[in-house]
């Protein structure tokens, strides 16, 4: 069961349906931390869902449609709606988030060896992904299909680190002062995430 730290307050029933998910189905060494801001160059990024792996690091947005997506392009079009994918912002996120590691300890090269990944969770089940040009890169996935997402260490890159958990300390200070909180006092009471 992974370990959950609210920051803030989840807007959401799809937010809320998804952090369950995550904290019933991942393992016990996994970070599940959820409604806070990241401040970088005096501007906030909102975090719905982050999950720190311990291969890996993923910013997730929960997305509850029902019945089929057709991805055209940067847009998503339903029976009812259309509008852009998600995956640039929380693609654009994610590289703040890599560049907040690294400026924590700039003389620390391997900082950015960290993988900061994406995810956009479909908590519907009866939503029917289409992505006929494979735009959206396998970063799209249904909830009950996340766990294996989640868990392959596979799916990173080569050249990046395979056990992020040993800068725990650094990557709590860059998701900012609540996180950072909340992350040191699990480490002291617990004693984990400390050990590479």
């Amino acid at each position: 069961m992974a370990q959950v730290f609210a920051i803030g307050d989840v807007v959401n029933d799809e937010e809320r349906k998804a952090i369950a998910w995550l904290k019933e189905k991942l393992p016990d060494d996994y970070f599940v931390i959820h409604s806070f801001e990241v401040e970088q160059y005096d501007q906030l990024f909102e975090v719905d869902i982050c999950v720190v792996a311990p291969h890996a690091i993923y910013l997730v947005d929960a997305k509850g449609i029902h019945g089929k997506v057709d991805v055209d392009g940067t847009m998503w079009h339903t029976a009812n709606n259309s509008y852009r994918s998600p995956l640039p912002k929380l693609r654009g996120n994610a590289k703040s988030l890599s560049g907040l590691i690294c400026k924590q300890n700039r003389a620390n090269r391997d900082l950015k060896n960290i993988y900061v990944d994406t995810a956009v969770v479909l908590t519907i089940d009866d939503c029917e992904f289409k992505d006929p040009e494979d735009r959206e890169r396998g970063h799209v996935v249904a909830l009950k299909n996340s766990t294996r997402f989640f868990t392959d260490s596979a799916r990173i890159p080569e050249r990046f680190e395979r056990n992020v958990t040993k800068y725990i300390q650094i990557i709590a200070e860059a998701l900012g002062k609540s996180a950072k909180s909340v992350a040191m006092v699990y480490v002291l009471v617990t004693g984990k995430w400390l050990k590479p």
